[in-house]
């Protein structure tokens, strides 16, 4: 699968179609796949994907706050960031995001590390134009775009990071060459000693997102799964990570209502995703 080419968007999180027809329409353009479009809905603007006559919901955000996620699995990923920051008492001097979608946990990450180094993949460059043009993607020294593929990516650069975030989707899976145990290998060789992997796990298709999850569970020996709606946030590290150490509040928000546990799959038996 090496060199196989996929779109690298931030999902929802929920997984069905929204009716998000009304609202003023800002922004189209047509892609192999489909179309990325952004409509403003009063103070909400909204990134969407249509494709086959069906729109789906990317992201959302606040125009008044731009910097503040709405949607509750980026807040999950925050609350991760704020645990792995408290277990390993650093701060992320750099940061990866696979999966740029409406930019809402990249703005984040760059508001509250202003010292950091947040890179962001995205595959559409068509999504990288509206994550400029309407959501407040602001680059810099800092805030660095690669429109690559991410395999493309890791397999090209020597750079460390500290914490790396995957909300890439294809439809409602992983894409095939960002879900084995080989880019779990690669993601691990581009961590720091003391890095984590953040990961979106959508529960639907159950078979799948298990496998996936073998597949990280593989290399990566600890993890904590975080409680979400129709998915979970995973956390993928070389060292334990304990739910006790994590502040009461940090990003704006009350972290309890973030850091709930799930119950961890039995994934014994399951047999992860090769290459």
């Amino acid at each position: 699968m090496r060199g196989f080419s996929v779109l690298l968007v931030a999902l929802f999180g929920i997984f069905f179609p929204v009716a998000a027809k009304s609202g003023k329409p800002l922004f189209s353009h047509q892609t192999p796949w489909g179309e990325v479009l952004v409509r403003q809905q009063g103070d909400i603007r909204v990134l969407l994907f249509a494709e086959n006559g069906k729109e789906t919901e990317e992201s959302r955000m606040s125009v008044r706050t731009p910097h503040r996620p709405i949607l509750r699995y980026v807040k999950q990923m925050l609350a991760a960031t704020a645990l792995w920051q408290a277990n390993e008492q650093t701060s992320p001097a750099k940061i990866l995001v696979v999966g740029l979608g409406g930019a809402s946990l990249s703005n984040a990450l760059a508001h509250h590390y202003p010292q950091s180094t947040i890179t962001s993949i995205e595959l559409e460059p068509g999504v990288v134009e509206a994550a400029r043009r309407y959501f407040f993607y602001r680059e810099s020294d800092r805030v660095i775009t690669a429109i690559d593929d991410a395999r493309h990516f890791l397999e090209t650069t020597q750079e460390r990071y500290d914490l790396i975030f995957l909300d890439a989707f294809a439809g409602l899976e992983v894409p095939p060459a960002l879900r084995t145990v080989e880019f779990a290998r690669n993601l691990e060789s581009h961590l720091t000693p003391q890095g984590a992997v953040v990961a979106n796990i959508h529960y639907i298709p159950e078979e799948s997102s298990h496998r996936y999850q073998q597949a990280l569970h593989e290399v990566f020996p600890q993890r904590v799964l975080l409680a979400g709606v129709a998915q979970a946030i995973g956390v993928y590290s070389r060292h334990e990570l304990s739910l006790t150490k994590a502040p009461k509040s940090a990003f704006d928000l009350e972290l309890r209502d973030f850091l709930k546990p799930a119950t961890l799959p039995h994934l014994e038996g399951v047999e992860p995703y090769r290459d």
